[in-house]
């Protein structure tokens, strides 16, 4: 891929993330390169589920490949 600006946003929430990765091609509007949805156990104990969504964010950005 060719060097360019790339921003990664991240919306976690209670028992999701959701994740936009943005490139911003010169004198143009941002482009939605990638986005993800993952889900996950919110219901656990509060570590738990603070690991859990770890776990989540992890994969998510190694299953996606984000920059």
């Amino acid at each position: 891929m060719a060097s360019q600006d790339l921003v990664l946003c991240l919306d976690i929430g209670g028992d999701s993330i959701k994740a936009a990765e943005f490139s911003f091609p010169p004198e143009n509007t941002p482009v939605l390169e990638k986005f993800a949805y993952v889900e996950f156990a919110a219901n656990k104990a509060k570590n738990e589920a603070a690991d859990a969504m770890v776990t989540a964010l992890i994969n998510m950005i190694k299953t996606e490949n984000f920059q």
